[in-house]
């Protein structure tokens, strides 16, 4: 598969021949012909359910002058992209726009308009609330198994190195507290310089020097090392208590082996919310467009039949959420988010660079349903420039995520995801 990445000139260039073979096809060479002086698109903004609908309404509208045919782009996001997602599976499904708009698939979507907890009977609007309030408490479970795992293999980590130190030995200590002191006048000076230092870079941040991001990944480090130390201390304390007998080093080694072979299989986009969230939309916004409901988004850069053709060329807009800024010069810079499309034929933006949707790893797997899900993921721990730490502790302490994870076009090790 191709890594090459391409510019956004390239990108348009690439849209601009399709847009064109579209054209042709629909309206005749004239037309495509035209293409530069008469391009034009239409976008649908967000806001949930809500813009949804009115956005429903007004393609509908403009459909009635035949202007979403002729329209070149479909740009959307959020809410927005739930009804283009409608448009672009139910006219290659239909293959008319009469039958995309027919009344019983507009009035299908009228009563959907609760989709995350459907139901129209009070039974029935009770056993999926159950059936929600299950699968968050079984995510969040899992959620939990990620923190649980990290702890884990640094707790039992220093399980080991407790024993291999001889830590359990009397004389081990006596020989600590006879140095004891000296050790804790140099760490009284180490906290000193380090909330001096810390006082100074946060003063830098803010004429925009990265230094102080790394500062702060320095600290991060030192907290969890301390946590560690502290979980290694009590793991010990309770083994010496209630197994004094067992074998230790075995034990321990097994269960820190198990550990990091099951942080392997974990998937923080199978244990979010997003597919669940995914899922719901296409109940209420893709049904009855058979494969197309499960189609991949770069199979919506296919020509072979007219029906391909009838919808505008899909633009799902979303944010990407930039963890690595302090030390990766191709993103130095940037404020913690950027635009990042989702196209049929490349993904990207103008600071991660674009890839084809059609070759890149995990873009290549993205269906329209997950597409769009991601455009509307308006609840996550990283939100850009109204990020905030405390409040991203908790969404991610309680799995209130929507977001997802997705290859970096850059395909940078620092900033893989």
């Amino acid at each position: 598969m191709s890594r090459q990445t391409y510019t956004r000139k390239e990108v348009i260039e690439t849209e601009q021949a399709w847009l064109r073979q579209r054209r042709e096809r629909l309206f005749g060479k004239e037309a495509a012909e035209k293409l530069d002086q008469t391009r034009f698109g239409i976008a649908l903004s967000g806001g949930g359910i809500r813009s949804a609908t009115i956005n429903l309404g007004f393609l509908k509208t403009l459909q009635r002058f035949d202007l979403l045919r002729k329209a070149d782009y479909l740009s959307t996001v959020s809410g927005g992209g739930y009804t283009g997602a409608f448009i672009q599976a139910a006219t290659r499904a239909k293959g008319s726009y009469e039958a995309v708009f027919a009344p019983e698939r507009i009035a299908h979507m009228r009563s959907h308009g609760d989709y995350l907890i459907p139901g129209q009977k009070p039974l029935a609007k009770l056993w999926n609330t159950l059936v929600l309030v299950v699968a968050y408490v079984v995510s969040w479970i899992m959620n939990l198994s990620n923190l649980a795992i990290v702890l884990g293999i640094g707790g039992v980590a220093g399980w080991l190195l407790w024993h291999i130190l001889g830590m359990g030995d009397p004389a081990f200590w006596q020989n600590f507290h006879a140095h004891s002191q000296p050790v804790g006048e140099i760490g009284k000076w180490a906290l000193l310089a380090v909330l001096v230092i810390h006082f100074v870079v946060n003063i830098v941040q803010v004429y925009g020097q990265g230094i102080s991001r790394a500062f702060n990944q320095i600290e991060t480090g030192l907290l969890i090392g301390a946590l560690v130390a502290w979980l290694v201390i009590l793991l010990a304390s309770v083994e010496r208590l209630y197994w004094p007998d067992t074998h230790t080093l075995l034990v321990a080694g097994a269960l820190m082996a198990g550990l990091f072979l099951l942080g392997f299989a974990t998937n923080a986009n199978a244990i979010g919310f997003h597919r669940y969230y995914r899922n719901q939309l296409a109940k209420a916004f893709l049904f009855d467009t058979g494969e197309w409901a499960s189609a991949k988004l770069w199979q919506l850069g296919r020509t072979e039949r007219e029906a391909d053709l009838l919808a505008p060329y899909p633009l799902i807009n979303t944010c990407l959420n930039i963890l690595s800024l302090g030390g990766d010069k191709k993103i130095k810079g940037s404020k913690g988010n950027d635009y990042f499309l989702l196209s049929p034929l490349h993904c990207g933006s103008k600071l991660s660079r674009y890839v084809r949707t059609a070759d890149f790893p995990g873009y290549r797997e993205l269906t329209l349903a997950a597409a769009t899900t991601i455009s509307a993921a308006a609840v996550n721990p990283g939100m850009g420039n109204y990020s905030n730490p405390i409040l991203s502790m908790l969404l991610t302490l309680f799995n209130a995520r929507l977001g997802f994870w997705l290859n970096n076009p850059l395909n940078d090790s620092k900033t893989y995801r």
